[in-house]
């Protein structure tokens, strides 16, 4: 009943609220409708009014380039000269019917220099008479073409265009074109469908001109007198001035927008000053539309509104009367949904707070548990976890309403094995909800056997998941009563659960960056991190001790900081590429310490990327080999070089030898092979010792190198016997050329220690593919005709033969 009267009460507010709106939107309707109408007639009449100056614009021109045309033209000229006015009249009046037909002109004077008239084209029985007009008069002052509107003495508003006529820069007279306004505004009306009126104040008249119109004009239906106006052109030609319309044309001001009435048809009547030439407001300018048509559009427009509103009206109330209720239950229903967001928000800001700023991990999981099952009103609320590949499942943490007892320890470390269907459940990421543990599938006996033990009447677990991989599960149950388990009750225990899962992902974070920048710190490789525009942002220790720069100095540089010069463009080209292809680039580099010393590294770079595929840094690794190079290089020195003259050993001399007949077969070329044997070392060895000889076979060792061309190889393989191999050959004689000088540059004393030694060498030949295909034949053959020079004289040159 109460409800009733108020849904009455409802109804009755609404119907008049309805009812004030529909006048407000009508009279909004109506009230926009007749600003458009309005505005549409403010549009048309500046519209006219903007034409009409164009109009008038444009026509001065033409008649000013009329006016040109004829003071050029010769018998014109002569016949103004001559000042004769019938000869004048005759010869320029085709030229006037001409302009008239063409151009709408109406008036072709020829006025003499005194400003009397001396012939009319456009009426030949008038002449002679005085003209007083300002554009005459403006005209013969400045002797320019003068133009502008005038009203004349038959009381017609007329465009006038007066140019001074010479001959040969004497002034002979002025030449006037003129258009009564009367063509172009009815031109206009014609065109865009409106009427114009232009009427003029009687106050511009002298009561003699005014009595002298009037008595010419009393009968002629082309002027309409007024009050203070009279009506100079009309297109009203079908259009009766009623009172209302006369008294609108003889307002004084101007008007704006004011409807009248004619035999049922209405009107929008806008005016604005007309002047003439001087500036003087002579007259008003009127545009008439005709609204009937909007109006009547208007009219509709409000019938079909108030007919719409009147349905949606009834049909309105009828909705709102029969669904009251309902909006009423929608707002109780919306009501409890903020109240339960506001209880979850702050449920929320609760347990992030214990998870998140307790730094002992079990009080924050143990408040929140708390937290949970207060919340829901719960017997318990638990923590599990799942150990040793789910084989066991711990009860680590667990909360109790007052009276109801604790299961934490009998369900430590809990075996998983006959607990099956609760396993499969958590593993598929699914809700275990149970309102009534009686209603368990037959697979999860055994679970219903382990919850009536523990007086589990209804119970409600979600899994904690962590990246896509079950860790335990959150719960809540009852032991009183059974519970049946609404959506706020799912929203609370899964955000429970999703909150201890993000706490283990950042804890678990947390170590993994701790145990990161423990392993950077203590990494014993130099380790750079710089931006994605290779700023360094971080170095370690181990870096600043290779390149010797402190962390200070190398935060904010690029590593080009480090750039040896050692290396040329193609490069770093080739690194940056592989970089960016393959993500990873390592290998050998050579770097500058900071106090300038060169060190080899062996420097990995891996560029890292966002799951957007952009780059945001990149990791330097690297480790200093610098002496683990020079290890190796001493090695190969020992195993390819002779230690005393640092020439290629035989080992060397062998490859070599092996390198330079490949290139003959490839080539089809040749090459010669010296076998050298110096004369006389013996005795100096014996003379002046081992270490006078040694210093002497490192002196041969010099002269041989600096005989040979840079593509030949000298080697020593022991004592004092040397070999030449020379490559590119074309004949003996450049085998014998280099020979010869190599003779002759061993054949000069030798200083050492300032005693003077006279040595010489004997040289023996052969060549390839001439004397032999083989290597080692080719060796023999060298070596036994070296042989055969040191016996036949020595120092000279023997080939193979």
């Amino acid at each position: 009943m109460h409800k009733d009267k108020l849904s009455k009460k409802i109804v009755i507010a609404l119907f008049l609220t309805i009812t004030f709106v529909t006048f407000i939107t009508l009279t909004t309707v109506y009230t926009l409708q007749e600003k458009h109408i309005n505005e549409i007639s403010i549009e048309e009449f500046e519209d006219v009014s903007n034409i009409l100056m164009q109009t008038i614009k444009k026509d001065t021109q033409l008649f000013k380039g009329l006016n040109e045309l004829l003071q050029k033209d010769e018998n014109t000229i002569s016949l103004v000269q001559e000042k004769n006015r019938e000869w004048l009249f005759l010869y320029l009046f085709q030229t006037y019917q001409s302009f008239e037909e063409k151009y709408d002109i109406t008036h072709f004077y020829i006025h003499n220099t005194d400003k009397t008239n001396l012939v009319r084209i456009h009426d030949r029985e008038m002449y002679s008479d005085r003209i007083k007009r300002l554009t005459l008069d403006k005209a013969s002052e400045t002797l320019l073409t003068t133009s502008g509107i005038e009203f004349s003495m038959n009381h017609n508003f007329t465009l006038r265009v007066v140019s001074p006529f010479f001959d040969r820069g004497d002034l002979i007279g002025y030449i006037e074109l003129g258009e009564e306004i009367d063509n172009i505004t009815n031109q206009i009306a014609d065109i865009h469908g409106l009427n114009i009126i232009l009427t003029i104040n009687k106050n511009i008249f002298s009561k003699k001109d005014y009595d002298i119109w009037r008595d010419d004009n009393l009968n002629n239906e082309k002027y309409t007198e007024l009050n203070n106006f009279y009506i100079a052109n009309s297109t009203l030609a079908k259009i009766s001035l009623n009172k209302k319309l006369k008294n609108v044309l003889d307002s004084k001001k101007s008007v704006k927008n004011i409807r009248v009435y004619n035999d049922e048809i209405a009107y929008n009547v806008n005016s604005k000053p007309f002047y003439d030439f001087a500036g003087k407001e002579v007259g008003k300018l009127y545009v008439i539309n005709n609204v009937t048509n909007d109006i009547q559009e208007l009219r509709v427009v409000i019938f079909r509104t108030l007919s719409i509103l009147i349905i949606i009206i009834i049909i309105t109330v009828y909705f709102f009367y029969r669904y009251i209720n309902k909006i009423n239950s929608t707002i109780d229903k919306y009501m409890n949904k903020i109240e339960f967001n506001y209880k979850f928000e702050q449920y929320i800001n609760h347990i992030s707070k214990y998870l998140i700023y307790n730094t002992d991990i079990d009080i924050g999981i143990n408040k929140a548990l708390e937290e949970l099952g207060i919340t829901l009103g719960a017997h318990r609320a638990y923590l599990f976890k799942f150990k040793d590949n789910y084989k066991i499942m711990d009860n680590t943490h667990e909360w109790c309403a007052p009276g109801v007892n604790s299961e934490l320890k009998n369900l430590h470390n809990e075996p998983t094995k006959d607990f099956q269907w609760w396993l499969q459940k958590c593993k598929d990421l699914k809700p275990i909800v149970v309102e009534d543990i009686n209603n368990l599938p037959k697979e999860a006996q055994n679970e219903k056997q382990s919850l009536v033990e523990q007086n589990i009447r209804s119970l409600l677990v979600y899994p904690i998941a962590f990246e896509d991989k079950t860790i335990g599960f959150v719960g809540v149950d009852m032991v009183l009563h059974q519970q049946k388990w609404s959506k706020t009750h799912h929203s609370f225990v899964k955000i429970t659960a999703k909150s201890i899962a993000d706490m283990f992902e950042r804890r678990l974070f947390e170590n993994e960056l701790q145990l990161s920048a423990k392993v950077f710190e203590n990494s014993l490789d130099g380790i750079i991190i710089t931006d994605a525009d290779t700023n360094i942002i971080k170095t370690n220790d181990s870096f600043s001790k290779i390149t010797g720069y402190s962390k200070n100095d190398l935060v904010g540089k690029k590593p080009s900081i480090l750039k040896s010069n050692w290396h040329d463009k193609e490069f770093y080209e080739n690194m940056w590429k592989e970089l960016k292809d393959k993500s990873v680039w390592e290998g050998e580099i050579k770097d500058r310490r900071e106090n300038g010393e060169l060190y080899v590294s062996f420097l990995t770079i891996i560029m890292i990327q966002n799951s957007d595929g952009h780059i945001t840094n990149y990791i330097g690794i690297s480790r200093d080999i610098t002496d683990l190079k020079k290890t190796e290089e001493h090695i190969r020195s020992l195993a390819f070089y002779d230690p005393l003259t640092s020439l290629p050993n035989r080992t060397l001399f062998y490859d070599r030898l092996e390198q330079s007949i490949q290139l003959c077969d490839r080539n089809k070329g040749k090459m010669a092979l010296l076998f050298i044997d110096l004369d006389s070392f013996k005795a100096t060895n014996d003379t002046h010792g081992h270490h006078m000889g040694d210093v002497l076979l490192q002196s041969v060792a010099k002269i041989l190198t600096g005989c040979i061309r840079k593509s030949d190889t000298v080697s020593r393989l022991g004592g004092d016997e040397f070999t030449v191999i020379l490559r590119k050959i074309h004949n003996k004689d450049d085998v014998t050329n280099i020979a010869n000088k190599i003779i002759t540059e061993l054949s000069k004393t030798i200083t050492i220690n300032n005693i003077s030694i006279n040595i010489g060498c004997s040289i023996g030949a052969a060549i390839y593919p001439n004397d032999t295909q083989n290597a080692q034949e080719l060796i023999k053959m060298a070596d036994n005709a070296m042989y055969k020079a040191k016996t036949n004289g020595k120092n000279h040159l023997r080939f193979y033969e």
